[in-house]
């Protein structure tokens, strides 16, 4: 818009700033005298009087802007810089936040994102802070502007005492439900005499063999994964060698049975098979050793719900204390115990563990985490009372491969269970996987990538009926920063 502005506009709002802006117009001039600008002049008028350190003149030039022209977005852009300065953070993160929604193009998105989030920041509202701050990013010309927001971003996280996660993903799988490859399985032993004659007269059940059909759904079932996982976390304190934080966290994962597996198990239904978790829990670090890094504490309580029913309850305990072996190796050992019972017969499973971790730094950047643990759980449930054995290995590479970041997972448990109501022989367990994330940094969102998961699972067990196996491709999203 190139029409003057009138005394009915700006002249007005001009009469009342002084001798200082009449001197940046170069002019002397009466209050009664008319001053007619056009708008790009009277922008930046207003610009170089805020540059000048004039942050007073600045705003009511662009007062007079924005009672001209309402949508005017380079004013709101003079107006939240000006108030910053005037140390007016609530009105200036207004400013700003109207000015980003106004802008039409990057660099303006940019310009008033980063204004928004100095504003809040200045409030001490840094989560607020940090949603700016990812607009920024989405809006950056360049990489290294990009790069120091996420720095800005990272800053912001160390001072503030909320932090959130989230990951949300869709995944197709060839087993949703854990089901089993086999077509046959042992009866229960808590099968009744009576069901049992049942199931031998409609050919269900061989009293010789022991063995029944599985039902269909309890044989794998293939569909759709959809999943969201949120979390918050509050810093109740911190010092120079300790600090304590508590948390919250939410699961929730949603299936669609694909075509086949609709056929094959009519009488299933999505929810069916839905889960949801909900936990609490407090963490403390600190130094128990002048030359050791944080040891870490925890303690959780949560529940988890099957079918949209509640499932069990649990808590759980840990702790962990890493050890730098040198520049390039960090060795850490964790204990842990937890305690659960079924809300269906409420019988508890209690277990205890132990875990070493070993990150390695190689020479190319790359990294290697090694993990191995034993765990032991003591429940009168048969099949909850075992002893597992796993050990994993990561390779992390440190440099893009085409364009994208991967991370190649391998991992393997040994379960030993012993008695099983499912068979009339001891079971045992193996179970070995494969995987990778792939990143893709290119296709950044608001500071979330996207993270491309495949991961092949294969279970072989003495008792045939807890053989499995599946291949699933997964898409999450997860924060750059």
């Amino acid at each position: 818009m190139d029409r003057s502005v009138t005394t009915r506009s700006l002249i007005s709002t001009l009469k009342g700033i002084g001798a200082a802006l009449f001197f940046a117009c170069g002019q002397v001039a009466s209050a009664e005298t008319t001053l007619d600008l056009t708008f790009p002049q009277a922008r930046q008028l207003a610009f170089n009087l805020l540059v000048d350190g004039n942050a007073a003149a600045a705003l009511e030039v662009a007062d007079g802007l924005i009672t001209a022209n309402a949508n005017d977005q380079r004013a709101w852009i003079i107006r939240a810089g000006a108030l910053r300065v005037l140390e007016q953070p609530s009105l200036a993160r207004q400013a700003a936040r109207r000015a980003y929604w106004l802008a039409e193009s990057p660099a303006r998105r940019y310009e008033a994102a980063r204004l928004a989030a100095s504003a809040n920041a200045d409030e001490e509202r840094f989560s607020w802070a940090q949603f700016w701050l990812r607009l920024a990013r989405e809006n950056a010309p360049d990489e290294e502007t990009a790069n120091r927001v996420a720095q800005d971003y990272q800053a912001l996280r160390r001072i503030n005492p909320w932090s959130f996660n989230a990951s949300f993903g869709v995944a197709p799988s060839a087993n949703i439900n854990g089901g089993s490859q086999a077509d046959v399985g042992y009866l229960d032993d808590n099968v009744d005499e009576g069901l049992a004659a049942f199931l031998a007269f409609f050919g269900i059940y061989d009293p010789e063999s022991g063995l029944r059909l599985l039902g269909d759904n309890e044989r794998a079932l293939s569909g759709i994964e959809a999943n969201l996982d949120f979390g918050a976390q509050y810093r109740l304190n911190a010092t120079e060698n300790s600090a304590t934080f508590i948390s919250a966290d939410v699961g929730i994962r949603r299936y669609r049975l694909s075509d086949e597996a609709k056929e094959q198990s009519p009488t299933s239904s999505n929810r069916d098979f839905n889960r949801d978790s909900l936990s609490f829990g407090i963490r403390h670090l600190t130094r128990l050793g002048e030359d050791l890094r944080p040891a870490t504490f925890a303690l959780s309580i949560g529940k988890n719900w099957y079918a949209s029913e509640q499932s069990n309850r649990y808590m759980a305990v840990n702790a962990s204390q890493p050890f730098l072996l040198d520049p390039q190796n960090l060795l850490t050992f964790g204990i842990s115990a937890s305690a659960s019972a079924s809300y269906s017969d409420d019988i508890p499973v209690r277990t205890f563990g132990a875990n070493a971790q070993l990150l390695s730094i190689l020479e190319s950047g790359d990294r290697v985490r090694s993990n191995f643990q034993i765990l032991r759980s003591n429940s009168d449930i048969e099949d909850s009372d075992y002893v597992s054995l796993s050990a994993g290995v990561s390779y992390i590479f440190a440099q893009p491969i085409l364009g994208t970041f991967v991370t190649i997972n391998s991992d393997a448990v040994f379960s030993d269970i012993g008695d099983t109501r499912f068979a009339p022989f001891d079971r045992e367990d193996i179970t070995v996987s494969i995987g990778a994330d792939v990143a893709a940094p290119q296709a950044e969102v608001f500071g979330f990538q996207p993270v491309v998961s495949v991961l092949a699972e294969r279970t072989r067990s003495s008792v045939d009926q807890f053989d499995a196996e599946g291949v699933s491709v997964g898409l999450d999203f997860r924060s750059s920063f």
